[in-house]
């Protein structure tokens, strides 16, 4: 039975070393990231904060009014409300507590032209239902609402980060997927 146990204990270690290995030959050993330490460009009070939250904000989008809409990151697992709106000095659910439950990790916000405040939700990397949603910034009414496939957004898939070009395309960063290390971008 002891011998048994030991050629089990060593396949075991084995099989463990191979997976390291692999995991090693897959994704490098890495190296330190290079100090790049430097003597501050912009003098004492020349930056400040914008809003000040509680929880990890993930991204912000500015309005030309002034409003910043800003999403708590997703990666911090945070309760509902996820999407808020700062505004002279208030911060509140974004467009109210209700619409909270369109979303499951919202994170890429942007502001196009027309005032609409488009945001991708990734889904919880694509286990869930990654989604685009779009919102009229000054009635808070849905104006555009689209859920991705599968072949779009598969599991382990990021869609975390978008951009609407002067026409009014989409430009979303879609294959982000940390597990399978294959990142892009399309147009919508």
């Amino acid at each position: 039975m002891r011998r048994v146990l030991l050629w089990f204990a060593l396949i075991i270690a084995l099989g463990a070393a191979a997976g390291a290995g692999l995991v090693y030959w897959r994704f490098g050993g890495g190296v330190p990231y290079p100090d790049l330490t430097a003597a501050p460009q912009l003098g004492p009070g020349a930056l400040e904060a914008a809003v000040t939250f509680g929880r990890p904000v993930g991204n912000a989008a500015v309005a030309a009014d002034g409003r910043v809409f800003f999403a708590v990151h997703p990666e911090s697992r945070p309760e509902p409300p996820f999407l808020h709106v700062a505004e002279g000095g208030d911060i509140r659910p974004f467009p109210d507590a209700a619409a909270q439950g369109l979303f499951e990790t919202p994170l890429g916000l942007a502001i196009d032209r027309q005032d609409r405040l488009w945001v991708i939700d990734p889904g919880g990397h694509g286990f869930g239902t990654p989604k685009l949603v779009a919102f009229d910034i000054d009635t808070g009414a849905v104006v555009h609402e689209h859920a991705f496939a599968d072949d779009i957004a598969p599991w382990g898939s990021f869609p975390q980060d978008l951009q609407v070009d002067p026409p009014g395309a989409i430009r979303l960063y879609r294959r982000c997927r940390f597990l399978a290390d294959a990142p892009g971008v399309d147009r919508l």
